[in-house]
């Protein structure tokens, strides 16, 4: 994600506290079940989150979170990069699927902004979903 300029103006945030008020406030999994950290990333790319390493004292696991978000930042290049990882393990109470553990990676976001969480359907919101428009790629 390219991020605004206003964005480095802002305080250092609590990654941490924004998951666990997004899980709060959204009520998709237990504020318990997530935990967030946040690092600098030089010359950040895809490949560089992709194998930037794991802390060994930050993993997810049965009894402890079952959603875990790292959020990379290269400060020089105004960029944002997101690692969720989840659990899938054998306590079924605790596991968080990928795509409600990324729906929950973005209203993290939306609280790191400092902006309200906007729970209503895309197609109810503001300015709405503009209508797809079929490109070349689509006729391939």
């Amino acid at each position: 994600f390219d991020l605004p300029g206003e964005v480095y103006a802002l305080p250092p945030k609590d990654h941490d506290a924004a998951a666990k008020a997004a899980a709060r406030l959204t009520g998709l999994v237990q504020p318990s079940f997530v935990a967030a950290r946040s690092s600098k990333l030089a010359d950040l790319t895809l490949e560089s989150v992709h194998h930037a390493p794991f802390d060994p004292d930050f993993h997810v696991a049965d009894g402890g979170p079952a959603v875990r978000y790292e959020f990379f930042y290269d400060l020089d290049a105004r960029k944002m990069g997101l690692r969720v990882v989840t659990s899938l393990g054998e306590d079924k109470a605790s596991i968080v699927d990928g795509v409600t553990a990324c729906r929950l990676a973005f209203h993290t976001m939306e609280v790191l902004d400092g902006k309200a969480l906007n729970m209503d359907s895309p197609a109810n919101r503001v300015g709405k979903i503009p209508p797809f428009k079929y490109g070349w790629s689509h006729y391939l």
